[in-house]
């Protein structure tokens, strides 16, 4: 993409650039730069002139400024809908995490009813050995 600068801008440059070549003693270069418009400057360098570039930028602005209503409409639509689904997510993850709570409970249950159950399983064992040993010797 060329650069772009106003006709001031050009000529501008243009000037500074022959002051520069006089100062370092390239007079021939300098004297061409000064037999220069504004434009072949600008060629030169690769650079378009443009009339009036803050027109341009009013033009665009007042174009996006036309769309930027129903974007706006279009974007907040579907920030609302974000926010419920965001909602619902909520919702379903603290039904997830009760569920999953009461499930903990009914497993710390369980596995103190199976403890307690394996305790009474090896009292009753060593009470059995206890009587075993009891009798053995007596017989």
């Amino acid at each position: 993409m060329a650069k772009l600068m106003t006709r001031s801008e050009a000529e501008t440059k243009r000037r500074r650039a022959v002051e520069m070549l006089k100062r370092f003693g390239r007079d021939e270069e300098a004297e061409r730069f000064e037999g220069m418009t504004a434009e072949e400057y600008a060629q030169g360098k690769g650079a378009e002139i443009i009339s009036n570039p803050n027109r341009k930028e009013r033009i665009m602005a007042k174009r996006k400024a036309a769309r930027k209503p129903a974007e706006l409409e279009e974007l907040e639509e579907r920030v609302a809908e974000l926010e419920t689904e965001v909602e619902d997510l909520e919702t379903e993850l603290e039904e997830v995490t009760d569920e999953r709570d009461e499930l903990a409970e009914q497993v710390d249950a369980v596995a103190e009813a199976i403890g307690a159950a394996e305790e009474e399983e090896e009292d009753e064992e060593e009470q059995g050995d206890e009587d075993e040993d009891e009798q053995q010797p007596g017989e």
